[in-house]
């Protein structure tokens, strides 16, 4: 077998570029985050928290990759904010009720 050299395109890793982002397509990305958090335990999940916040992401792949969706999410997030793209939305959740036993908070 022999080698051939070839050109492809890189970013290096000081270069940025400006995209445009539609809250349709945000919309897709944190479901797309959502579904590949859920496909390791909650554990897992917390795992990869705590990792993120010592800096030791890199370590596993899982845990970078998590990393990557809430370092994309959140630039997004900053950059609605500053465009005034924002816009408060009311929803319900699901909350367990307390018993009367349990203290109030």
């Amino acid at each position: 077998m022999s080698k051939k050299k070839i050109t492809v395109n890189t970013v290096p890793y000081d270069k940025v570029a400006e995209i445009k982002v539609s809250g349709a397509f945000y919309e897709r990305l944190t479901n797309l985050f959502e579904y590949y958090a859920a496909s390791k335990s909650s554990e897992e999940l917390a795992k990869a928290v705590e990792a993120i916040k010592a800096e030791k992401a890199h370590e596993d792949i899982f845990h970078y990759n998590i990393e990557t969706f809430m370092i994309l999410i959140r630039s997004l997030d900053i950059a609605y904010n500053e465009a005034g793209a924002l816009a408060e939305q009311e929803i319900e959740l699901d909350v367990e009720e307390k018993s009367e036993d349990e203290p109030k908070s």
